[in-house]
């Protein structure tokens, strides 16, 4: 997947035109999955190693979140937009060779015979649909994360033609918000494997959907950027925890169907909010929006409260002996 995502970036880099409107939906389709697998890969570990493979992991992609946009500007500003594209490529390329050499992994069987490939992924997620409590945590995790994106999708407005910011000031809290975020993730590596799993959630999830309410509460820039930068470093903070939850959840389904079903509640939860975000911002504007999202979504957190706690078992991987991973 990642060396398919490189291919598309030198296409880019080399020039794609007005094909780049069917390039760039792949290479989103071919990232996606990639995240589907690298999560896969993050929680089949031991137990007593998931919470720091999980913050691990998290810190260096809120790293990368951070750096990135400086880097592609930086690059774009000395040797063009080409340049950001080749770069890409080459990174992913070695992405791409780095998790071949993952401990552990057995080489794919060939595919033999399609049908029954096809009737074993579809077994596989009919697995997972059947496991109640994964599916319950799946469809109020979406629809409490898809109405804390309304944020996100309103919040540069909101700061620039309703607060009157300069961008200049957007960008430094934004930065200073996603600084934050990776002090907050690294310290995970210190908390997360002292701390039970459902009540870090479940109070977490709350306290992010009282500072998204922060931000549409009054015509406040003070309040906004609190908002800001309480959800923001909470929120990525629980990407790790969220994963963790959806593969102690698993049961008897693999761990890669259930991070595929997660990602495809994911994709239709988004497109339908977004899609009402924009009836309801054209109708009441910007802060009502951001003010009943943030309510909604604290709502919806309360009811992680009432879900089981996930199974605490062990997920090591099956690796030679000198590479256990315990």
């Amino acid at each position: 997947m990642m060396f398919g995502a490189s291919g598309i970036m030198v296409w880019a880099g080399i020039g794609l035109g007005n094909n780049i409107w069917l390039a760039m939906p792949v290479f989103g389709a071919l990232v996606s999955t990639s995240f589907v697998n690298l999560n896969t890969l993050t929680q089949i570990i031991s137990r007593t190693r998931q919470e720091l493979a999980n913050s691990i992991y998290r810190t260096i992609g809120t790293i990368a979140g951070v750096v990135a946009p400086f880097f592609a500007t930086w690059l774009a500003s000395l040797a063009g937009y080409n340049a950001v594209f080749w770069a890409c490529a080459g990174l992913l390329g070695i992405a791409g060779f780095a998790v071949m050499r993952y401990p552990g992994e057995p080489e794919p069987e060939p595919l033999s015979n399609w049908r029954a490939e096809l009737t074993g992924f579809l077994n596989g997620y009919r697995t997972v649909l059947k496991q109640k409590p994964l599916m319950r945590f799946i469809h109020f995790s979406q629809l409490w994360s898809t109405f804390l994106g309304g944020v996100g999708v309103f919040i540069v407005i909101r700061f620039t033609r309703e607060l009157g910011l300069t961008d200049r000031q957007l960008g430094l809290i934004i930065s200073g918000a996603g600084v934050v975020a990776a002090g907050v993730t690294v310290a995970g590596i210190f908390f997360l494997d002292r701390i039970r799993l459902h009540p870090l959630f479940c109070y977490s999830a709350v306290i992010c959907g009282l500072a998204a309410t922060l931000t549409g509460i009054a015509d406040s820039v003070l309040l906004t950027a609190i908002g800001i930068f309480i959800l923001t470093p909470l929120g990525t903070m629980l990407n790790g925890p969220l994963s963790m939850w959806i593969s102690r959840s698993a049961g008897e389904s693999s761990q890669t169907a259930a991070f595929s079903i997660h990602k495809l509640v994911t994709v239709l939860y988004t497109a339908a909010g977004m899609f009402m975000f924009g009836l309801l911002e054209q109708r009441f504007g910007i802060r009502p929006v951001l003010l009943g999202t943030g309510i909604s979504s604290t709502v919806i957190a309360i009811g992680f409260f009432f879900l089981p706690e996930p199974p605490d078992i062990n997920l090591a991987i099956t690796v030679p002996p000198d590479n256990r991973l315990e």
